[in-house]
């Protein structure tokens, strides 16, 4: 679990889509309940990224899309808290929203087919995005490569290319 969350209460209001009035509320009535969500959140989302990305990032500067993620996470939550008229068709969007990230989250975490671009885990190599490199050889004939693929093989059953 981070030892900070990803946004203070400045940079979660200056991002989320409710307005600050029902923020303030919140936070008179429940001092500290936002920035606990925002921690706990922070956490959830280190957590399903772990295996493949250097979690906690850096606090001081984390990629613009865990704070994203985390705004998005965290602002129904601040809704339920304050109090959610059941007419109201914005909660709606809202909660979508947020299962939304848990899918992203996912995506991100996925080694095969993630297409985010976090910081790698220290023991992986570079960036999150698989490259494509050159796959090409050049050869002098159009046969060479038979011989060098019947030579590999001939080596690893240990005997020589004409079967002696």
């Amino acid at each position: 679990m981070p030892a900070t969350s990803y946004l203070d209460y400045a940079g979660f209001l200056a991002r989320t889509v409710a307005p600050s009035e029902a923020l303030a509320e919140v936070e008179t009535r429940y001092p500290g309940w936002i920035l606990a969500q925002l921690l706990t959140y922070s956490a959830q989302i280190d957590a399903r990224l772990a295996k493949r990305y250097a979690v906690p990032f850096a606090s001081a500067s984390p990629p613009e899309m865990v704070r994203n993620w985390l705004t998005r996470l965290v602002t129904p939550r601040v809704y339920y808290k304050r109090g959610v008229d059941p007419a109201d068709k914005q909660i709606n969007d809202l909660i979508q929203d947020a299962a939304r990230v848990l899918e992203e989250l996912k995506e991100a975490a996925d080694a095969q087919n993630g297409l985010y671009d976090l910081p790698l885990r220290a023991d992986t190599d570079g960036s999150g995005v698989s490259k494509c490199r050159v796959q090409f050889r050049a050869d002098p004939d159009a046969y060479s490569w038979t011989d060098r693929q019947s030579a590999a093989v001939s080596q690893s059953q240990g005997r020589s290319i004409n079967g002696r």
